[in-house]
């Protein structure tokens, strides 16, 4: 079973957790796909660029076929594309949820990024609401920017997270240094 790390920045509260495809299958299901609900896109702080693909319709993890799966609505045509990724490819997820002031009122936004690597570079693709906020990329570029770092210090899938292992590997240093 595939292990990944999942960053988290929930009015920053920075936090990154271990997670398992399943985990994160029940966690992009929760989300509302009814039409135009949400944006689907690319996001690079490196070529300062967001690019809106469409409406998100669908996302889905098939661990038996190893792939990643969004589907999203063109708003021009409103024809759907499929864009694909390996699993072997994917390497972090993030989330952003912050209480924002629009209209002189609190609310809550929240943002998702997939991140992927292929041909040696990171393509991070982002899901967020079109609501309640009046400019949503302008959000979703802002919470990436104050998100993206969370948990990539952090593999999970190398050792998994154990304390245990490393005050092990410093008390056998430290002994050795004594004698």
């Amino acid at each position: 079973m595939r292990v990944f790390t999942h960053g988290s920045n929930v009015n920053f509260q920075e936090s990154a957790r271990e997670m398992l495809l399943p985990d994160l299958a029940r966690y992009i299901h929760s989300f509302s796909f009814d039409a135009q609900a949400n944006l689907f896109g690319t996001i690079s702080l490196e070529r300062e660029e967001i690019r809106v693909y469409g409406h998100a319709v669908a996302m889905d993890i098939d661990e038996q076929a190893e792939q990643f799966r969004f589907v999203y609505q063109l708003p021009e045509t409103g024809e759907k594309q499929v864009l694909t990724y390996l699993l072997d490819h994917f390497q972090i997820s993030h989330e952003a949820v912050f209480d924002v002031i629009e209209n002189e009122q609190s609310v809550r936004y929240q943002a998702v990024y997939f991140t992927f690597e292929h041909s040696e570079e990171e393509e991070t693709y982002f899901l967020a609401a079109t609501q309640p906020v009046s400019e949503p990329l302008a959000y979703v570029a802002e919470f990436w920017r104050v998100t993206e770092a969370i948990g990539r210090d952090i593999d999970f899938a190398i050792s998994g997270c154990s304390a245990f292992d490393l005050n092990r590997k410093l008390r056998a240093e430290r002994d050795s240094s004594v004698n």
